[in-house]
């Protein structure tokens, strides 16, 4: 049997359970998170698309309680909208009045009028009023419909209503904890043991008061992070006096509570948050738990190797070379910032001499985003270029020009970088202050030399006069000298200059030059020619590089 939904392309096809070719366990329709259970209709072509029998079957014209005036037709919004039945804010599909502008959420709309609930012992009935009230199940406050019992004054959300619609939801045996869990509501002020908060409800532990929130009982005991691929994390829920003393997050750089629940590698002094190690973006997906993963490691509390946290490499090497002189290169890695392998481009031959020269042509480092003729390490299929410099610096390290350990994370909002007060929001971060780097300035070289100074400048960071922030420059203690960065480093640091090129429209090689003072016109665009520029050293000619290609 097959229907036709408003909001997809594809016709669905009807099961009896949930298929297990799908990527998506949850309704598309009603957006209720719970996996559906039981009959339902899938999209073939679609593996993410999925709907409640019933939400498939919602018809797209209704009456409703709510709004006896004017039917509700089915409407597609282009914008966010407040539904009238809850307050909630949602996007896509509503049942719309456009004459009074009132939407009611698919949620909303499909509300039975009575139902059965495991939450109380007698028929809920709805009131499709918009009412004040508190639940006597969560102890929030409410505005809209809700279910009441005509028996007792017993009030309850729609949402908490369905909370415990089967004895299975009522016990469960999780992953995190060795006993069956039961789950309790209506309890103003308790502490969990993975968060510390007051909450309404959770699960508990009969026999040994072990109590988890809801959305925390689905952590799993052992996980795998991409920034650290050597060994799992372990779900404690504590960490001991004397363990460690680090407690920074070292995904966000933000401090732990590590009286409440974390994930830890004993091994290397590694702990995140909780929420931290199950993103999407830093959760490796591919790790299956072996039976010796499952074995949380003891160790001695107080081994000198907790003492401090270990730099870990920033890839796992998976293929190398040995050059004629000697030096092992690492040709192909998987980097923790990237799900692909990622290839040295264009690795010299084994018997040729390494220059550190990027044989193909120029590129933007994702990384720091300066343009490089060096060796990358390279994603064809995203497009993705990181500088050998980039790609080797650790994502938790310890830098020159600070005393603490800086981590690499993303913050929810933009940050000033510390060295050159350009706004990011991955960088290096240091959780002890607010002292943060990007990329650009986390891999400037920490002593460097410049032409005609005989001494060494090096890498400071001072603070300015008129505000709160920190400058970056070079300087020569010797001479109480200091200079800007890209007077010492120049405008592009990681290009070397001298490069020939053979191109189809000049008959001689062209050499890679920077056009600071004079600007020849271009042969081709007949604009002037900066910066980068590409000229023959036998005639007259000069061109933009971008010309040339």
């Amino acid at each position: 049997m097959e229907v036709q939904h408003i909001i997809h392309k594809h016709p669905l096809i009807f099961n009896e359970q949930l298929q297990n070719d799908r990527t998506r366990q949850d309704c598309c329709w009603c957006m209720e998170t719970s996996p559906i259970v039981g009959s339902n209709y899938s999209c073939k072509e679609c593996s993410w698309f999925i709907l409640h029998k019933s939400c498939a079957e919602s018809p797209r014209e209704l009456h409703h309680l709510l709004h006896p005036k004017h039917p509700l037709i089915l409407h597609a919004h282009q914008k966010w909208f407040i539904c009238d039945g809850c307050n909630g804010l949602f996007q896509n599909w509503s049942y719309y009045c456009s004459h009074c502008n009132f939407n009611l959420d698919p949620k909303c709309a499909s509300l039975r009028l009575t139902k059965e609930s495991l939450c109380h012992d007698h028929p809920l009935t709805l009131v499709r009023k918009l009412l004040p009230f508190t639940c006597d199940f969560c102890g929030e406050e409410g505005e809209g419909m809700f279910y009441i019992c005509t028996t007792c004054p017993f009030v309850v959300h729609p949402n908490c209503s369905s909370l415990m619609t089967s004895a299975e939801q009522a016990t469960i045996d999780a992953e995190i904890h060795d006993h069956p869990l039961i789950l309790c509501g209506n309890i103003y002020h308790s502490y969990v043991m993975l968060v510390e908060r007051e909450i309404r409800q959770f699960y508990f532990c009969a026999s040994c008061s072990f109590v988890v929130h809801q959305k925390c009982i689905s952590f799993p005991k052992i996980v795998k992070v991409v920034r650290h691929k050597q060994h799992p994390l372990n779900l404690i829920y504590s960490l001991q006096d004397g363990q460690s003393h680090h407690k920074v997050c070292q995904i966000c750089a933000q401090i732990v509570d590590t009286n409440y629940g974390l994930y830890y590698c004993s091994s290397c002094n590694f702990l995140v948050h909780l929420h931290c190690a199950m993103t999407k973006e830093e959760r490796d997906q591919t790790f299956v738990p072996r039976l010796k993963d499952t074995k949380v490691i003891e160790e001695d509390p107080v081994c000198e190797r907790h003492e401090k946290s270990i730099d870990l490499p920033p890839y796992v090497v998976k293929n190398s070379k040995r050059g004629v002189d000697g030096i092992e290169i690492d040709v192909e890695i998987q980097h923790f910032s990237h799900n692909h392998h990622l290839m040295l481009t264009n690795e010299p031959d084994i018997n040729e001499q390494c220059d550190g020269l990027h044989f193909d042509d120029l590129f933007r480092c994702n990384a720091c985003r300066r343009e490089s003729n060096g060796f990358s390490y390279c994603c064809e299929d995203c497009d993705v270029d990181l500088d050998v410099k980039c790609a080797s610096i650790s994502n938790i390290f310890t830098h020159d020009s600070h005393v603490h350990k800086l981590i690499l994370s993303s913050a929810s909002g933009l940050d000033i970088c510390s060295g050159c007060d350009s706004a990011t929001q991955y960088g290096f971060r240091c959780g002890n202050c607010k002292f943060m780097l990007d990329f650009k300035c986390a891999t400037l070289q920490h002593s460097t030399s410049y032409g005609p100074h005989e001494h060494p400048f090096i890498l400071c960071y001072s603070a300015e006069d008129d505000s709160d922030g920190v400058t970056s420059s070079y300087y020569c203690a010797d001479c109480s000298y200091p200079a800007h960065l890209n007077c010492i480093l120049g405008k592009f640091p990681n290009i070397k200059f001298g490069k020939t090129y053979k191109v189809d429209i000049h008959e001689h090689l062209l050499t890679l030059v920077q056009k600071t003072w004079d600007h020849p016109s271009c042969k081709i665009c007949k604009d002037p020619c900066e910066d980068l520029t590409l000229e023959c050293a036998e005639c007259n000619f000069s061109a933009h590089r971008s010309c040339c290609v």
